[in-house]
């Protein structure tokens, strides 16, 4: 076999370019190749900190502007998840290795690098709090009065963007403070006002670790204590959305690219009556219509089909 000899400066230059051209394929073939469950399983944070994912196998939980949520897992594909984030069905392009990972979601893409274990920042189960016990009457007095002074500042900042946020950010601590020494706000220590403008709290914060312990308070208050009914529809639809599922009684509503509002899609769009009137509550019907005089200027609200 007759080999190729080349003089030295030639070879030189020939395993140069030999280099050259290995290392420029290496990074598109990283860049284009598909993680697998496995690869993608355990935690990320992108680059800056601002975003962080925990990829389960049945779920995807994600800290984003502060706020946690899940999107469930729908299907796998190559390079991509089906997803169902805040409601609707999207589908997530996905790109990388076991060390870095670029997630593209459509609007935007993001670049992710691998962390070496889940952070408590990607803990969204429920909050631990203590069993609801003995308040003395003057503290039950304080903090019955603060939650409504408190829930009237929300409502009164509802048309200011930047003002309301600041609200409910000093609201969502003040609760946290309370109820971590003196468990969720119920309505047979605090009264319903007070009750009611805990739950508002929670949700208008987003705080899911919160709403998941309110959640139980809140349906044995419905059933027993005379608390609102369509709270406890409000709670349930917020956390199933948050975590990655379709709402129940259609009170979760949004607008499309083109301004048009619409309810968020439900698990069984010929059920939500059902389940309203199990419940306790207005039909869907008069829901949406209340909502889209109060919210939308009379404009009507659209109903999700069952394949969305």
């Amino acid at each position: 076999m007759c080999k190729l000899w080349l003089p030295k400066p030639f070879r030189a230059v020939a395993y140069a370019i030999a280099a050259l051209l290995l290392l420029s394929v290496l990074p598109l073939q990283a860049e284009e190749s598909c993680p697998s469950s496995s690869v993608l399983q355990g935690a990320w944070t992108a680059q800056g900190g601002e975003i962080q994912a925990s990829f389960e196998p049945e779920r995807v939980v994600l800290r984003e502007k502060g706020l946690l949520r899940a999107a469930s897992i729908l299907q796998r594909q190559p390079c991509k998840l089906v997803v169902r984030d805040q409601g609707l069905r999207v589908t997530w392009t996905l790109k990388g290795d076991a060390h870095s990972l670029r997630l593209d979601r459509g609007k935007d893409a993001i670049a992710f690098d691998r962390l070496p274990q889940v952070p408590p920042t990607l803990d969204i189960s429920p909050l631990p709090l203590p069993p609801p016990g003995p308040v003395p009457p003057d503290k039950v007095k304080e903090i019955a009065a603060e939650l409504r002074a408190r829930d009237d500042r929300d409502q009164a900042t509802r048309s200011n963007k930047d003002q309301r946020a600041a609200v409910i950010a000093d609201n969502i601590h003040y609760l946290r403070e309370v109820v971590e020494r003196y468990g969720w706000i119920d309505i047979p220590r605090f009264g319903k006002a007070a009750a009611a403008a805990a739950v508002f709290a929670a949700k208008h914060a987003n705080d899911v670790r919160l709403e998941q312990v309110a959640l139980p308070i809140a349906e044995k208050d419905a059933r027993e204590n005379g608390g609102g009914k369509e709270i406890v529809s409000v709670l349930v639809d917020d956390l199933l959305i948050t975590l990655g599922h379709k709402q129940k009684y259609g009170t979760q509503l949004d607008v499309d690219e083109h301004g048009k509002p619409y309810a968020l899609p439900v698990e069984d769009p010929a059920k939500v009556d059902q389940y309203r009137k199990e419940l306790g509550i207005l039909s869907w019907s008069d829901y949406l219509k209340k909502a889209s005089q109060a919210l939308f200027k009379g404009e009507p609200i659209r109903i999700p089909s069952p394949e969305e």
